[in-house]
């Protein structure tokens, strides 16, 4: 009868077979494919080696095991060796560019298979994953994502996006569920809600442009559950923590905390989500109605004159006057005191009313001050 040991030494020598094997034809690979970037005189025919190249990868990448542990060594076998770095100097070789494309996208897309998905669950609480992830947020927020009309393969910038939304979204959901009621100092994330913001905005512009009538719909179809599931559950949440905030705002001693403020974030952009839908937009407005003390008070409390309120506005009866003199007199251009933008006017005091507005109703004159000069009358100095 064999041994445990002998059986493990037996086992042990297999496996270590396998790595020398598995490296030494990743080895191989890589010198195939920095011979290949140094073909200046194209003397070796570029499809005579891509499919080799492709193969190699697809084989490495089929043969990865189901065992996360198992997973995580057998990747980690590519990632030390040399392969990587020929692939980024092929990629940048203009001749083979579609090649690395190619053997790229299909390591990176191995890392969505299920035996790998325990890192997700790892990586979204790691701090540096947060700010690659914060980064990835402001670069795309200026840059949008791309669209297609007819080819879904084309939606990848899209398909690679979405799922950091649905994250986000997921951490900002228990974050509302933690913060709810509280009202000290250590509130809602300034970054996450931040990166919510950075993710929804390019993500909305793809979606409001995409055609019904064509492929595009359908593809809309599969992100409309989720995301739909996503806008109610944080309008659930928002509207409990707007509820409970109004029961204390008329408190005298109440601590008024900056995250507050995020609050209003927030809304703006599931208001910009509920636009996708006739019936979210509809749900939006009436949890916004029965929160509408809340709304006043968190405009009144931390309204600014850089943020966009526009929204506000299709609904007036979710705020009162006070606070609409405020988001109007915030809309306004700062008058400023130069002598240089005085704007005169000649009028007839009887049309006053009339003849100014035509100066006042310009955008443009309202920065300034206005020298009024009535007819036939002696000259009077006023100043709006």
């Amino acid at each position: 009868m064999l041994s445990p040991d002998f059986i493990l030494s037996k086992l042990a020598y297999f496996i270590k077979s396998d790595v020398v094997i598995v490296m030494n034809q990743l080895n191989d690979l890589s010198s195939q494919v920095l011979e290949l970037c140094k073909n200046k005189d194209n003397s070796i025919e570029p499809s005579s080696v891509s499919d080799h190249i492709q193969s190699v990868v697809m084989n490495f990448l089929s043969a990865t095991p189901n065992d996360f542990d198992r997973a995580i060594e057998h990747l980690e076998l590519f990632i030390s060796s040399s392969v990587p770095k020929a692939f980024v100097t092929l990629y940048l070789n203009q001749n083979y560019t579609m090649i690395a494309s190619i053997c790229i996208r299909e390591f990176i897309n191995s890392l969505k298979s299920d035996s790998l998905t325990p890192i997700y669950a790892f990586i979204t609480d790691d701090g540096l994953y947060q700010i690659c992830r914060s980064s990835l947020g402001a670069m795309i927020e200026s840059t949008g994502i791309a669209r297609c009309k007819h080819d879904q393969e084309k939606l990848v910038s899209f398909n690679d996006v979405f799922p950091f939304l649905m994250e986000i979204s997921s951490e900002l959901s228990l974050d509302l569920d933690s913060t709810m009621g509280t009202f000290g100092y250590e509130g809602l994330s300034f970054t996450l809600v931040r990166d919510f913001t950075a993710f929804v905005l390019p993500v909305w512009n793809v979606l409001q442009l995409l055609d019904n009538d064509t492929h595009e719909g359908k593809f809309y179809e599969k992100i409309g559950l989720p995301l739909c599931k996503m806008f109610y559950d944080l309008l659930a949440k928002m509207a409990c923590s707007l509820r409970l905030l109004g029961s204390k705002e008329e408190r005298e001693d109440i601590l008024i905390v900056p995250w507050w403020s995020l609050y209003l974030d927030i809304l703006k952009d599931l208001h910009s989500i509920s636009k996708l839908y006739i019936n979210m937009e509809n749900d939006f407005w009436q949890i916004m109605k029965q929160v509408k003390g809340s709304l006043c008070y968190l405009i009144a409390k931390f309204g600014e004159e850089s943020e966009h309120y526009e929204w506000f506005f299709e609904h007036k009866e979710v705020t009162n006057f006070y606070i609409w003199r405020q988001l109007a007199m915030m809309m306004l251009p700062e008058v400023e005191d130069n002598v240089e933008d005085q704007y005169r006017m000649l009028i007839d005091r009887s049309k006053l009313l009339v003849d100014s507005f035509k100066c006042i109703a310009k955008l443009e004159y309202l920065p300034g001050s206005f020298f009024v000069k009535f007819k036939e009358k002696q000259a009077t100095d006023l100043v709006c």
